[in-house]
């Protein structure tokens, strides 16, 4: 320690100095003489995490405090950093990071806590422990408001928190939250926030959404986040949560959470929103992701998924509706109750009256699948049977038109449509014979 002690007052004596070029390489070898001074300090025998923590680290505090230049001080405290296993900081976190903050207060105490958080990072959890993520917590709460740092070296601070975070406690929403809620404080104290925060808090909101996938849905302040972002980085990230849904297999389970989703990909339904067709079509698988147990709860969800892609219905119209209505025909067939069932096959012939503005083919196609639905799971109900006419008269005012429209060439296309007509007829009409015997 005293060895230590005289090379760095020597060193510290050459920074204060304006060394000639001479000098300067003798300035380096100091510089790693200190350093190595601390390496054989940690590799000493009979040193234990115990004595580190009662001896051995009050005296470097001590001894880096009293060096009081700043380059110094960021230098030792590097190298303490560096030099002693994960298991000695572990134990002496709160008291290192005490340690930091006494120091000169150009000292900067952010990368200490960075670089003790991407190596305690690469612990499991149980090694490391929940209060690391408190101590963490305590001292980069004191950066953010007392350092009076730069907006986006909070942001890197945070970024950095979020991903020792989110490996270490995976299960802990509220932990996550937490950072989320100190990042939106950071943003909203900018009257416009520069490109390079923006980018930031885009990698910031990715990373928990990696980690968290759906989750996400969980977080109160990961939504008010996302409405900082430009509209650029807002559609980018609304793509990337699309994804993970898809990907994932999980469902949307409540009126909730289908809100909530809904609100973190709204930039998607937006009518400036340009959108390549590959995506419509991952839009359009949305809707079977809704699994919602109350199938009048179930179609509210409904109503309200149409309700946002008719923002702009042009774009959706082709991709997205035809999903809508085989949810209704899904929806009906599990209904007990009447007259929900036969709300379900209304609204799916309501949304089939506005397919076939564009795309008379794909409609009747659908109205001959909705007749089908009804004769195999409808009630016995007069409205239910009006509703199976409803669906076969308009398919079949549907074709006429078509016949009139289209060459002769052409026909062949629309020969199964027919013949399914008249297989739905021949079923209504042998039903209705044993009903009456």
């Amino acid at each position: 320690m005293k060895n230590l002690f005289e090379m760095n007052r020597l060193w510290v004596r050459m920074l204060h100095k304006n060394i000639k070029e001479a000098m300067q390489q003798e300035a380096k070898e100091l510089d790693m003489l200190v350093g190595e001074n601390i390496v054989r300090l940690s590799s000493l025998e009979g040193l234990t995490p115990d004595s580190y923590k009662s001896s051995l680290l009050p005296l470097l505090l001590s001894f880096t405090r009293s060096s009081k230049h700043p380059l110094s001080q960021q230098y030792l405290i590097d190298c303490i950093i560096k030099v002693f296993p994960d298991d000695y900081h572990l134990g002496t976190l709160e008291k290192l990071l005490e340690g930091c903050i006494a120091l000169d207060k150009d000292v900067d105490v952010k990368l200490f806590l960075m670089e003790l958080m991407e190596r305690l990072g690469n612990c499991s959890e149980g090694v490391v422990g929940r209060e690391a993520f408190e101590v963490f917590g305590k001292y980069v709460k004191w950066v953010i408001e007392e350092k009076g740092e730069k907006t986006v070296k909070l942001l890197e601070l945070n970024a950095r928190f979020m991903l020792f975070t989110v490996k270490l406690y995976p299960s802990e929403v509220g932990y996550v939250d937490s950072i989320l809620e100190s990042t939106e404080t950071i943003i909203k104290k900018e009257s416009e926030v520069e490109v390079d925060c923006l980018d930031l808090l885009m990698n910031l909101l990715v990373i928990t959404l990696e980690a968290l996938s759906l989750s996400v849905l969980e977080l109160t302040h990961y939504s008010l986040l996302v409405k900082c972002l430009p509209f650029r980085l807002q559609t980018n990230l609304s793509q990337r949560i699309l994804l993970v849904l898809i990907n994932s297999n999980q469902t949307l389970t409540s009126l909730d959470k289908l809100g909530i989703f809904m609100e973190l990909i709204s930039s998607l339904t937006e009518p400036k929103s340009k959108l390549e067709i590959n995506l419509q079509l991952s839009i359009a698988k949305l809707i079977h992701f809704i699994c919602i147990e109350e199938p009048e709860k179930e179609l509210l969800a409904i109503a309200k998924f149409k309700q946002e892609f008719s923002k702009d219905p042009n774009k959706f119209i082709l991709t997205v509706f035809p999903g809508l209505v085989w949810a209704l025909y899904k929806l009906s067939a599990k209904c007990k109750d009447s007259t929900l069932y036969l709300k379900a096959h209304e609204f799916a012939f309501q949304i089939i009256g506005e397919l076939a503005l564009v795309n008379p083919e794909a409609a009747i196609k659908l109205l001959l699948n909705g007749a089908l639905v009804l004769n195999e799971h409808g009630f016995e109900l007069n409205e239910a049977e009006a509703l199976f006419m409803q669906y076969v008269d308009k398919a079949i005012s549907l074709f006429h038109d078509e016949l009139i429209a289209v060459s002769y060439t052409h026909l062949r296309a629309h020969e199964t449509s027919l013949h399914l007509v008249c297989r739905l007829l021949l079923e209504k009409k042998k039903k209705k014979k044993k009903k009456k015997k």
